[in-house]
């Protein structure tokens, strides 16, 4: 979501002024079509991939910075990757899947009083 630098572990209240209308949801949709050797890639390193998206929302604040102070995340990287591993599991059938659409939707979307929430 770097295009609109919208981090999506920031506080709700963050996202206040990009409301024009605080009483409507905000939202942004994009279809992405990807080249057959982009999926290839993304099929062959599938559990790479969705083992960094994982992270970054598993421990935010190793990230921060370029990830220049993981080393100090280390016994939460240790106590953290049986539920990656397992999360990887669980959320690689459903990329496989939609890599084999013509399509992939993303949404981001935030009400006017709630967290922001991803889709797709």
């Amino acid at each position: 979501m770097g295009e609109f630098q919208i981090n999506i572990t920031n506080r709700s209240s963050d996202f206040i002024q990009m409301f024009n209308n605080p009483s409507q949801e905000l939202r942004i949709s994009c279809d992405f079509k990807f080249s057959q050797e982009e999926i290839n890639y993304m099929s062959t390193h599938c559990e790479e991939l969705l083992g960094g998206k994982i992270w970054i929302t598993i421990l935010p604040e190793a990230y921060r910075w370029g990830g220049s102070r993981m080393a100090m995340f280390a016994a939460q990287f240790r106590n953290k990757d049986p539920e990656v591993s397992e999360r990887i599991k669980l959320e690689k059938p459903m990329l496989l899947s939609e890599l084999t659409q013509l399509f992939i939707r993303g949404e981001f979307f935030v009400l006017p009083v709630n967290h922001p929430t991803c889709q797709g």
